[in-house]
């Protein structure tokens, strides 16, 4: 992505720069079978970012894309550990998702992992609550 951003802008979008689309296709496609150990022919891809935020920003857009209706938009709400980058919160907002429906759940002091337990207790009050 380095190489193509530096020389064209529009290095994920085919119609603008197909070359550089294509290297960054094959990138991910190399990533996702020698990285992470997926099938080559499997149903994995992506995109390469520029960072953490912004894979963030895409994650959460894909989720709320796949699993909310635009109706539904008020009501979602985003579980998040405390222990969790601001961009998360953030990214939450910019996709629509109200300020008070992002929800920071504690985290384990032993190893900062998410509480289960408190996680479910807020998805049982706020399913509760309607």
């Amino acid at each position: 992505l380095l190489i193509g951003t530096s020389v064209n802008r529009y290095v994920t979008i085919d119609q603008a720069a197909p070359v550089f689309a294509a290297i960054e296709h094959e990138c991910v496609k190399w990533m996702c079978k020698e990285v992470a150990g997926w099938p080559a022919t499997g149903p994995s891809g992506g995109v390469l970012t520029s960072g953490g935020a912004m894979a963030n920003l895409f994650a959460l857009h894909a989720a709320r894309s796949s699993k909310i209706k635009m109706a539904e938009l008020p009501k979602a709400t985003v579980y998040v550990s405390e222990q969790a980058h601001y961009c998360i919160e953030m990214g939450a907002k910019f996709i629509g998702v109200q300020p008070s429906h992002i929800r920071k759940v504690a985290s384990n002091p032993s190893d900062h992992y998410m509480n289960l337990d408190s996680l479910m207790h807020m998805l049982e009050a706020d399913i509760a609550k309607g």
